[in-house]
Parts: C-alpha cells; structure tokens; sequence
C-alpha cells in the first residue's frame, strides 16, 4: 500500500511539473499574417489624409468565426500600409468591414489577393512563419 501512495505521489508531481512547460510550448506556437492595404484610383498629388480600413481576422474552428478586429491606417502622402499581426498556428480568413472615405472620390470595391471581393482565401499560418494578404481598395 506504502509503495502505492508513492506512485501516485511521483505521477501528481510530475504531471504538475510538466503543466508548466506545456503552457508555454503553446504560447510559442504563433506566426503573423502580413496584410497590405492600398489606394488606387486617386489622382497623383491628391492628399488622401491619414485613412483607416477595418478588417476582421476569421479564424477556422468547426466552421470560421471571429479571432479579432485589426485597423490599417494609411498615413498622408501615401498610398499603402502593412501590418504584421500576430496570430496563433491555424488557418484564417481576412476580411475587410470598414473603408476610408476620400473627399472627391467614390468608393468602387475591395480585391482580396489572394481571395476575392468578400474576403481573402483561406490562410494557414505555421509557428514562426509569415503569410501575405493584399487588399486593393478602388475609388
């Protein structure tokens, strides 16, 4: 009975002593999705102004469903911005809800490269790797 106590003694102590080292090894598991916005359409010389674009990151589970919401902004005097956002190993759709409004210029549609008008396809992001996603806003 003594020799059995002491088994389940070591096993609860080494269970406890990985729970630890578990947690971390999935903290470390995260890559980043690139997303590019950009203007086209707009006359050279045309100052756009600082301009926001709203985006919600999908991720797959069962079915897709909200991971988070990321806020591009195009500084003046350009015509695009990249952010790297960080995001747990898995696959995603990006998808963008939100686009800036220029004076004199009409909104036409976003490309989702790759992807389409809707959303990007799907992207599968591996620990310490980087995927790209390009989305062209037409005025």
């Amino acid at each position: 009975m003594k020799k059995q106590w002491l088994s389940i003694v070591l096993v609860l102590c080494m269970v406890l002593c990985m729970a630890p080292a578990t947690a971390l090894a999935a903290e470390g598991k995260t890559g980043t999705l690139k997303i590019t916005v950009d203007i086209s359409g707009v006359y050279e010389g045309d100052n756009v102004g600082d301009k926001t674009f709203s985006f919600e990151i999908l991720r797959k589970y069962a079915n897709y469903g909200h991971y988070k919401y990321v806020d591009i902004t195009i500084k003046s005097g350009e015509t695009e911005h990249t952010e790297y956002v960080p995001v747990e190993e898995g696959k995603y759709v990006v998808k963008q809800t939100g686009h800036a409004t220029i004076d004199k210029y009409d909104w036409e549609n976003a490309s989702h490269q790759p992807g389409n008008t809707v959303e990007s396809n799907e992207q599968e992001v591996f620990a310490g790797k980087t995927k790209s996603v390009t989305v062209h806003n037409f005025y």
